[in-house]
């Protein structure tokens, strides 16, 4: 007879009733009873003579509600593992379940009840040549690619300091001294404060711009940065105040002298410059440095754009497979899975985890569909290419081999990874399945697509 007996209560959930049987238990409690009376040390009686009375009085209950509860777990456990594809959650013990007592003086069958959600019954649809997506491929213009390359050269540009007039991206080094009305402060705060003359206000950049070193400024310290910077970052970061002086009262009007103005001097296109950027030998010629740029850029734009293609794949299918979910059992579930997890909290976060749930259960059927399969060497060799990333490019099999063998042995890495694959094995397959149309697109018009589909999401 089954240990486990399924009860449908609907469409959506159902009962388990787990029997453990006198028979399967009796046996195992004498033979722990007498394990524990030989080791047990009790004050009263030497080691192993206490009577069995005594050592079953006192800790036959605890050896008793052990051993029926590890059954129990058994019994469900194999069943769920048999049946996994039929339910949703973990079985949470039902409001209907009778108080169990445990008496060592009692063998007897005890019944355990169980509420569990079922999967819902669905067929899948939109997989099939009707079903139409666009694939965007973005447009490298040419003044992006120029605005990266004109980028590069000034992070591997030289700063020099300059007596010529203040300009835009000029690193300036400001002494500054707290003023009181229009008089320096008697023993007023002090700071040094270094900045980029593109990040000045406005304002800011009407009483520096224009200036030299040596020259005597007036400004207001909040209203220095773009950006609005908050009360923390001004007191850490221009004033230099330190942590216990944060409740320090300073006013924000200032005097100061520029004391150093640095200009970048933009790297020139020679092999050093090529080679510190793009990696030695890769490009020898202004026109190669535009070409590995415009590559580089595509690679990340057709990442976004295969990563949007997927985003729509898979709301489309959602939106064809709707179905209802055990809401009630999964919300309980989820109160009993996590104390943290309060009934206002669930109400909040539930309908985001129902579209996880429901996604989880469609892959499910697609991957069975596409008969998508995942090898150890696949996941191997994903995860080879990982560090290959981190490692910029340089090669060293031995060091890559053995990091592999590591992240082998850490299951949650392994999964990580068998995920990653898994996903773009179904995706590439249900893309071969519907039908997909490129469009030429810009990369401004892309940000705005990407943008608009998240503000509809949030």
């Amino acid at each position: 007879m089954s240990k486990v007996v399924r009860e449908n209560v609907d469409n959506l959930t159902a009962t388990l009733t787990v029997q453990v049987g006198k028979e399967e238990y009796k046996d195992a409690f004498q033979t722990e009873l007498k394990k524990y009376q030989a080791q047990a040390q009790i004050k009263g009686f030497r080691k192993g003579k206490a009577p069995m009375g005594f050592i079953k009085k006192n800790f036959g209950q605890a050896l008793l509600v052990d051993l029926v509860n590890k059954k129990m777990q058994d019994h469900l456990v194999s069943y769920l593992t048999e049946h996994q594809k039929d339910f949703v959650g973990q079985p949470i013990p039902s409001d209907s379940q009778e108080e169990v007592v445990f008496d060592t003086n009692d063998m007897k069958d005890f019944t355990f009840t169980f509420d569990i959600g079922l999967v819902p019954e669905f067929e899948l649809k939109g997989v099939d040549g009707r079903s139409k997506f666009t694939n965007y491929v973005v447009d490298v213009d040419d003044n992006t690619v120029n605005i990266e390359l004109e980028t590069a050269t000034k992070r591997h540009g030289d700063r020099n300091t300059t007596e010529e007039a203040i300009i835009e991206n000029d690193m300036v080094k400001i002494d500054a001294v707290e003023l009181e009305g229009d008089a320096v402060k008697a023993d007023g705060h002090k700071t040094t404060i270094s900045l980029l003359a593109d990040r000045l206000t406005d304002d800011a950049k009407k009483e520096i711009l224009g200036k030299k070193a040596g020259d005597t400024i007036r400004f207001n310290v909040n209203n220095l940065e773009q950006g609005s910077p908050d009360e923390k970052y001004i007191k850490k970061y221009l004033l230099n105040l330190e942590d216990d002086q944060m409740d320090k009262e300073v006013n924000p009007e200032f005097e100061g002298t520029i004391t150093e103005v640095t200009r970048l001097t933009p790297a020139e296109y020679n092999q050093e410059f090529f080679d510190k950027n793009f990696g030695e030998g890769k490009v020898s010629s202004l026109e190669e440095a535009k070409e590995f740029i415009r590559e580089e850029i595509g690679k990340f734009y057709k990442e976004q754009t295969t990563n949007l293609l997927h985003r729509d794949i898979q709301d489309a299918i959602m939106e064809k497979n709707n179905f209802d979910l055990p809401d009630a059992f999964l919300k309980k579930w989820l109160t009993f899975a996590d104390e943290k997890n309060t009934p206002e909290k669930i109400e909040e976060e539930y309908p985001q985890y129902s579209i996880s749930v429901k996604w989880s259960l469609i892959r499910e059927k697609l991957e069975e569909k596409f008969e998508v399969k995942i090898e150890e060497s696949e996941i191997r060799e994903g995860m080879a290419k990982q560090i290959r990333a981190y490692m910029q490019g340089m090669d060293n099999p031995e060091f890559i081999e053995s990091t592999v063998d590591r992240l082998m042995a850490d299951q949650k890495q392994v999964s990580n990874m068998a995920n990653e694959i898994g996903t773009k094995k179904l995706f590439d397959q249900i893309a071969d399945a519907v039908k997909i149309v490129d469009q030429s697109i810009s990369i401004e018009e892309f940000r705005n697509i990407v943008q608009d589909r998240n503000e509809k999401n949030q």
